[in-house]
């Protein structure tokens, strides 16, 4: 449903520089981005309800990473499982 969900490097809101850093992100699996120290922007060509639907996956993802992490470390799940293909790899740092 996301696919890939990088995160673009930060910049001051606004601006140019901004939004160059999230296109700079976006792929053909890309349907979110996460704006490093802002917040995440969502893609859809299918409508709004799709898209916010998508906000509600990743925002209940982040919620189970975060309640994870005050348990310990987050140990990564491998490429074969189900989740790893569904969700991707978010919020990772794209150079």
């Amino acid at each position: 449903m996301l696919g890939r969900v990088p995160t673009a490097r930060y910049a001051p809101p606004g601006t140019h520089e901004l939004a160059e850093n999230v296109v700079r992100v976006v792929g053909n699996e890309t349907s979110a981005v996460l704006m490093a120290h802002h917040g995440v922007v969502v893609f859809s060509s299918v409508g709004i309800d799709d898209a916010y639907a998508k906000l509600e996956v990743l925002d209940s993802y982040c919620h189970m990473l975060l309640g994870a992490a005050r348990l310990g470390r987050i140990e990564p799940i491998g490429d074969g499982d189900y989740a790893t293909r569904r969700l991707g790899a978010v919020g990772t740092q794209e150079t």
